[in-house]
């Protein structure tokens, strides 16, 4: 029989958060707590601050998960469901991927402080001044505006690129999986397969096949 991905399922793949199921986190550029920069003038201008980066959770591979013999039980189900927020997290690639992102949010993280410190340098260096001339003045003003600029868009673009990034990597996670669900229903004659996530109900003629695709996907 053939197996029919449920829409929804398809178009969320690249959206699963690589964290525990149910959990979400908002992707953030530092791990660590920085000083606020402030302009010293009539109104005071803050950089803006950056939440710290939430400690990722990598649970082990479940190795002692139950086997199924595929052709006994092929055909004695019309419907399968899959958690495939656990398959992701038992994979290797799945750690490879949280290796990235953390070395990519440290590498985000210093270009950011390197630009706070330029922007703290500045504006220490035209407070200090007393003797400086009125247009010089605020010209430095100025080139302080503009960095601090720089720094909103650096917030914004870098959150982006993390999102774009982690998409980029979990893809073809999410494809091999996919691949595996297709062939794991064909060979149990299932009609449809739904994912965990967009069930309200489940009844004793729906199949988990999560340990089944997990087994599978860790033999590749």
């Amino acid at each position: 029989m053939l197996l029919l991905m449920s829409c929804a399922t398809k178009k969320r793949a690249i959206d699963i958060p690589i964290v525990a199921p149910q959990d979400t986190i908002k992707p953030t550029i530092i791990d660590r707590k920085t000083d606020e920069v402030r302009e010293k003038s009539d109104t005071t201008t803050l950089v803006p601050q950056v939440s710290p980066t939430p400690q990722i959770q990598v649970s082990e591979p479940k190795n002692n998960l139950p086997k199924m013999d595929v052709s006994a039980i092929a055909g004695k189900h019309i419907y399968g469901h899959i958690n495939v927020g656990d398959v992701v997290m038992q994979l290797p690639e799945y750690k490879q991927v949280i290796h990235k992102m953390d070395s990519l949010q440290l590498y985000l993280a210093d270009q950011y402080k390197a630009m706070q410190v330029e922007y703290q340098t500045k504006q220490q260096e035209l407070e200090s001044d007393t003797t400086m001339l009125p247009m010089v003045r605020e010209m430095k003003q100025a080139e302080l505006q503009s960095l601090l600029d720089r720094i909103k868009y650096f917030l914004s673009y870098s959150e982006q690129q993390l999102v774009e990034e982690r998409n980029r990597l979990l893809s073809p996670i999410y494809q091999k999986i996919q691949t595996v669900i297709k062939e794991t229903g064909d060979e149990l004659k299932l009609l449809y397969v739904f994912d965990n996530s967009y069930l309200l109900a489940s009844s004793a003629n729906s199949l988990d096949i999560t340990p089944i695709i997990i087994n599978k996907m860790l033999q590749k």
